[in-house]
Formats: C-alpha cells, structure tokens, sequence
C-alpha cells in the first residue's frame, strides 16, 4: 500500500522498520524511513529524505538480498551475501561491503562495474529529478 503514486512510482511516507537491532542473515530495515518503488528498484529514505537504501527487484539485479547503502560522505556501498553461507563461513558476517572506488576493495567482486548496478544508480538519479518536479 502506498501513500502516493506518480507515474510509474508509488511512494510511502514513514514506513515502521524493525525496533530491536539484531544480527540477521537478511537484510531489514529499523524504526521509520520513507519507501519509493519504481517496477525495478526500492529506494529509501530517513526522515530527512536523504537517500540511504537501493535494491533492485527485477531478475536482473545480480542477487535479490544485495542491495547499496550511501554513507554520510555521499558515497554508495554495495553489501554483497556470495551465497550468504561462503561469506559467513569465512568472516563470521552475512554481508560483505564492496566500495565504488577501487583504492580500497576488499573483493575482486567489481558490483559497480555490472549494468545493473549502474542502471540503478541512473535510476536514482530519475527519481531525484521526478521528485523535484512536485515541488
């Protein structure tokens, strides 16, 4: 159910996360953010509309638990399962962060190099742009 719907987007303002912090082998949302839904991507926000969650929901994002997290410094982290079990065996966590820039990668997992990835992001940028025109 959404609050609104404009095109091809239905928007939810102050959806009810999850209270208690736990550590889950899937990925939740905690306390109350907003929700924008397009047919291939979920986008959420805090409630100062800043952008914090992406995730693809089409069969083309490279795997349906994975999803990006942008940081405080505006940068985009994509948090990678690799089949949960592997990445939990090695590390003792269910998801690895893999960075945009390459300086720092933990992985050879290149995930902003996927179009899918990249598809989203140009996605965001859309909706950014949809959302400024109902100001």
């Amino acid at each position: 159910m959404s609050d609104l719907s404009l095109e091809d987007l239905e928007i939810s303002i102050e959806k009810h996360g999850v209270r208690q912090h736990d550590k889950l082998s899937y990925p939740v949302r905690y306390e109350h953010y907003s929700e924008i839904q397009s047919r291939d991507h979920i986008f959420q926000f805090n409630l100062n509309a800043e952008p914090k969650f992406l995730q693809g929901k089409n069969r083309n994002w490279p795997h349906p638990a994975e999803w990006l997290k942008r940081t405080l410094g505006n940068d985009w982290v994509y948090y990678f399962s690799g089949g949960y079990t592997n990445v939990f065996d090695c590390l003792g966590e269910y998801y690895v962060p893999c960075f945009s820039y390459p300086s720092n990668t933990l992985w050879t997992r290149e995930p902003f190099q996927d179009k899918n990835v990249q598809d989203g992001l140009k996605a965001w940028a859309l909706v950014q742009k949809k959302a400024l025109l109902l100001n």
